[in-house]
């Protein structure tokens, strides 16, 4: 299994804070397009979750590039818990 700090790390160095930043927007935008897509019944589920993986390994770019797991994960968290009690009051 490749290590996907060390590939994030590496992907950083070689192309930059701000090429990687553009790439964080561009895939966003892949994958607002792709479930545009996917739910007109124009593209496969496969394209949907191909657009997410590239989504989320630029996510895990974005954490380093704010210098911020951490926060990253206490905010997540936070969310997690948020929804967890949204839940229980619609139910």
């Amino acid at each position: 299994m490749t290590d996907i700090k060390l590939l994030t790390r590496k992907a950083l160095a070689r192309w930059g804070t701000d090429d990687q930043l553009n790439m964080v927007i561009e895939e966003c935008a892949e994958l607002i397009d792709a479930i545009q897509k996917w739910r007109r019944r124009r593209v496969e589920t496969s394209s949907v979750l191909e657009e997410g993986v590239d989504v989320e390994l630029c996510l895990e770019q974005l954490k380093l590039i704010l210098d911020a797991p951490e926060a990253w994960e206490t905010m997540r968290k936070v969310k997690l818990e948020r929804l967890e009690k949204l839940l229980e009051k619609s139910e």
